[in-house]
């Protein structure tokens, strides 16, 4: 079992966590260079999102976070989004790798009622 600490020479978590996406990334990189040398280049898309009119728990500004810090986070969750609904065909599946609280996945799935939004997180919140 890989997640016995020590066992596959591994000190800590992190270790293992790099070494595993070193393996990823050399099983896949000439796939993801492939594809995105042949997508047509294109500008940040914002989706326009007005943060009024999206239900009060999908706005990453609410909590505890300072005014200035809640508008890079709506700017950052804004672009994102708005190149994700972009690609995305109807009926879509997406996936959210690393999704911390789930802020741009959620609101991919409230925008996209049609789509299957998943999210995956290893942290514990």
């Amino acid at each position: 079992d890989a997640s016995i600490p020590g066992r596959y020479g591994f000190r800590r978590r992190s270790e293992q966590r790099e070494v595993a996406l070193q393996a990823i990334w050399r099983c896949s990189a000439r796939l993801v260079e492939a594809e995105v040398d042949g997508a047509p280049e294109t500008e940040a898309v914002h989706c326009g999102i007005t943060w009024s009119d999206i239900p009060p728990g999908l706005d990453p500004a609410e909590g505890e976070l300072d005014e200035a810090r809640a508008s890079r986070k709506r700017d950052q969750v804004t672009s994102l989004a708005g190149n994700v609904l972009e690609m995305m065909a109807d009926g879509a599946r997406v996936v959210e790798f690393g999704a911390g609280s789930g802020h741009l996945g959620i609101l991919l799935a409230y925008l996209r009622p049609d789509a299957q939004v998943v999210l995956v997180e290893t942290k514990e919140y």
